[in-house]
């Protein structure tokens, strides 16, 4: 990662860490509705999405309308290399580095198919 790279993401952060509960909230409300309601993800019978933690827009509310509709969901998982794994109702999550979490079992994906 270059220096510019390294600075970006700090100064992301830092922006993302200062945002209010109720502005955090706000904003993933309106992420949840723009989201759902796109063509890409209304065709999707797959969808990769990430646990949020932290400071981070919740996006767990994607999540959960995936799987009223019956698409399956897939998140990321940092092995050698980052890799896709189901999660469903009933997955066990692991807090994994840096507070992240990971599903203890599941299906793995090609990032293709996503």
């Amino acid at each position: 990662m270059s220096n510019s790279q390294i600075k970006l993401r700090k100064a992301g952060l830092r922006a993302r860490s200062s945002l209010s509960d109720k502005d955090r909230g706000s904003a993933s409300t309106i992420i949840t509705e723009n989201v759902t309601r796109s063509a890409w993800f209304q065709r999707a019978e797959y969808v990769a999405c990430y646990l949020s933690t932290r400071s981070e827009v919740d996006t767990w509310a994607i999540i959960l309308r995936a799987w009223d509709m019956k698409k399956r969901v897939f998140v990321p998982v940092i092995q050698k290399e980052m890799r896709f794994k189901e999660i469903t109702t009933n997955t066990n999550l692991l807090v994994r580095k840096y507070g992240i979490k990971e599903p203890e079992t599941g299906e793995f994906i090609s990032p293709r198919m996503l």
